[in-house]
């Protein structure tokens, strides 16, 4: 509805049988507690670069897209915050191996990131992926699965890893050489 032009109190009265926002005046509670997921052990929240986070009134850090995660615990709210959070995403330990069922491509990403691998060879691009928002983390992808498309292992692959956020951005690429016998 926003997407489309309508208003704040448009979009309250369209789901709330036409309630529309008004002065609270002395009725309004000194605080207000709010259920994300009521019957359930964890919440995942994605933010992006312009979210502000706090837990029992408490800001947290928050730099750029991530994937947050809060658990109950002993009566309260324990919150994960991301790996790498606030820093520019870093592709690194990049490998791409062949693992029986297929090639592998291993890397790992050092802060949350949005990512697109994609696969070209000689004549030039031939696959694209988008991972979308990623946490930081190793990964472990099967070109076969990723792509839906079996790679031949007599022709030289080059497999770049492209990882961004509102904090920085990384490339690195991996040639898969044919194997030799």
């Amino acid at each position: 509805m926003a997407g489309a032009g309508a208003s704040y109190s448009d979009i309250l009265a369209h789901y709330y049988g036409g309630l529309r926002p008004q002065t609270a005046g002395a009725w309004l509670p000194e605080s207000i507690v709010v259920g994300l997921v009521v019957g359930a052990d964890e919440a995942v929240i994605v933010t992006d670069e312009n979210a502000t986070i706090s837990v029992d009134g408490n800001q947290l850090p928050v730099a750029g897209e991530a994937i947050w995660r809060f658990r109950s615990f002993q009566g309260g709210v324990s919150t994960v915050i991301p790996a790498g959070i606030g820093t520019a995403p870093r592709v690194v330990s990049t490998r791409l191996f062949y693992g029986g069922e297929g090639h592998v491509l291993r890397f790992t990403i050092t802060a949350p990131a949005r990512v697109v691998i994609s696969v070209a060879d000689r004549r030039g691009e031939r696959a694209r992926e988008q991972l979308g928002l990623v946490e930081a983390g190793r990964f472990d992808l099967r070109l076969s699965d990723l792509f839906g498309q079996p790679f031949s292992p007599v022709t030289r692959w080059r497999v770049t890893i492209a990882a961004e956020s509102a904090v920085g951005a990384a490339t690195t690429t991996v040639v898969m050489v044919p194997e030799v016998r």
